[in-house]
């Protein structure tokens, strides 16, 4: 199981690069709402991710 970290800019963080750069920098202040073009990115991130391990056609 991976644990992903979901961030933007920076898209999908894996846990186990979150201290690496540049995804350590990922944790910045926000106001708790994301632009459409933000969430239509981590929608097609997802999307790549989950079919590249077979959980989704």
């Amino acid at each position: 199981m991976h644990e992903l970290i979901v961030t933007s800019p920076v898209g999908l963080v894996p846990r186990e690069l979150e201290n690496s750069y540049p995804a350590r920098f990922y944790d910045i202040p926000v106001i708790g709402l994301w632009y459409e073009d933000e969430k239509l990115m981590m929608k097609n991130l997802l999307k790549i991710i989950l079919k590249k391990i077979n959980m989704i056609t």
